[in-house]
């Protein structure tokens, strides 16, 4: 799966705007006001870079941002959009990391986390992996967004979504195919949920929530 984004970048954002029109972002952008003043962030599988422009716009951002995606079209989308959207301080504090999450490892421990759409790439054995991994990232009682479809019970959306998994096993060889109880499981690792919001789509809900790390959870 490492680089199986590679040739969907170009029109990833054309597709997902096509068949979500502007929820998504809207998502993604739920829970960004937690992000303190000078704070060092991680965003783990950020794409094309649309949330970048979304934190550039926060009255105070952040001070570092490691964006990692394990796509180098995406990285180079994200660093072309970031380059002609913004100035040149917020560009100099994004740090682009083109590596597999669970191969990197941050130099110190980050304020906050953001796993934008990047959990339901994941079940099962490996996405507990992958939750024990990023998880240390974070100092103690820093904040964790996550932003990802949940399970529904209605008919269209599973077929819908059954259809997405599909679809980008086919395109990307994505392992998953299943959602799972994201924040069941990060809460079990020593986080508490303190906002939670769901918005509707053609797949099913999307929950934006933020979780702190407990302090005595290194």
């Amino acid at each position: 799966m490492e680089n199986g984004y590679d040739w969907l970048a170009p029109i990833y954002d054309r597709l997902a705007q096509l068949v979500f029109g502007q929820r998504l972002q809207i998502a993604q952008a739920q829970h960004l006001h937690h992000l303190s003043p000078g704070s060092k962030v991680v965003i783990v599988g950020g794409g094309s870079g649309s949330i970048l422009d979304v934190i550039a716009k926060l009255p105070v951002p952040p001070g570092t941002i490691y964006y990692i995606d394990s796509s180098p079209r995406m990285i180079a989308l994200a660093k072309q959009r970031l380059a002609v959207g913004n100035d040149a301080a917020s560009a100099q504090s994004v740090h682009f990391i083109d590596a597999s999450a669970d191969r990197w490892q941050p130099p110190e421990p980050v304020d906050a986390l953001l796993t934008p759409f990047f959990l339901d790439c994941f079940d099962g054995v490996r996405l507990a992996q992958m939750l024990d991994h990023l998880h240390q990232w974070l100092r103690p009682d820093g904040l964790w967004l996550v932003t990802d479809f949940i399970k529904s019970d209605r008919i269209i959306h599973r077929i819908t979504m059954a259809a997405m998994f599909a679809f980008f096993r086919f395109t990307t060889a994505l392992q998953s195919r299943q959602l799972e109880n994201y924040g069941a499981k990060i809460t079990a690792l020593g986080f508490i949920s303190l906002d939670r919001r769901s918005l509707n789509t053609i797949a099913g809900p999307v929950i934006s929530e933020v979780f702190q790390k407990m302090p005595h959870h290194q």
